[in-house]
């Protein structure tokens, strides 16, 4: 079993057992404890003991990227992120900036409604125009310390 399909109520995909779609992928790649499949997992924790999230950690940039493969097409016009902050090493991005992609080419989207700030340890929503996608991609600016995520479903 490699996920769900989705529903209009249901998330894009998740990918549990880690084998066919959605494929994660990421700008940089994190440290031994947390890992990109943790992301699209289905488990939401904040708990700062228990690593469930894929994180920045590592890398040098202030802007980091963490992309989701679909294999097809989905229609998508909103994305969960649930986002972990300590304040001692995970803050909540800067700005977080959405792009797909239905053939080569990045595309932003255009946003709709977004959290006039995030907020750690709980759901932060965007919502914007639907696109179809075989990809999605979310860009985080951090400029302070890292981000980490606990999970993200698209809709």
């Amino acid at each position: 079993m490699d996920g769900f399909l989705a529903f209009k109520s249901l998330p894009c995909r998740m990918n549990i057992w880690h084998k066919g779609y959605p494929k994660p992928s990421a700008s940089v790649y994190t440290m031994p404890d947390s890992s990109m499949d943790q992301a699209i997992d289905g488990r939401i924790w904040y708990f700062p003991e228990i690593t469930n999230r894929w994180t920045t950690e590592g890398s040098a940039s202030s802007m980091d990227w963490f992309a989701l493969d679909f294999g097809t097409a989905h229609e998508i016009s909103s994305i969960k992120l649930y986002l972990y902050a300590d304040n001692k090493s995970f803050v909540v991005p800067d700005t977080v900036a959405i792009e797909y992609q239905n053939g080569g080419d990045w595309i932003p989207v255009k946003i709709k409604q977004q959290p006039g700030k995030f907020i750690g340890n709980t759901v932060n929503t965007i919502a914007f125009d639907n696109v179809t996608a075989n990809k999605i991609r979310i860009n985080f600016k951090h400029t302070e310390m890292h981000v980490a995520v606990s999970e993200i479903e698209c809709y």
